[in-house]
């Protein structure tokens, strides 16, 4: 269960610190494409965010986790 709430925890903060990297690069990048008139990047794609696809894999991992601690859990104390 430990580690089922630490990668919860984890989870949880790379997709607030993603979230917050996100909303900065949006903002930077329309800045610079209003200053220069162009489409600015220098990403695969203007709609992907790696921190928020890494943060909801770790927050599924987690809650797998968790359910198969429970399960076996309760499947010890029926023994």
């Amino acid at each position: 269960m430990l580690v089922a709430s630490i990668m919860l925890a984890v989870g949880i903060g790379s997709c607030y610190v993603g979230q917050r990297q996100w909303e900065r690069h949006v903002q930077e990048s329309t800045r610079q494409m209003a200053a220069s008139g162009f489409y600015i990047s220098d990403d695969p794609g203007p709609d992907t965010n790696n921190w928020q696809i890494l943060g909801a894999l770790v927050l599924i991992g987690s809650l797998s986790l968790s359910i198969t601690a429970f399960m076996l859990w309760k499947q010890d104390r029926k023994v």
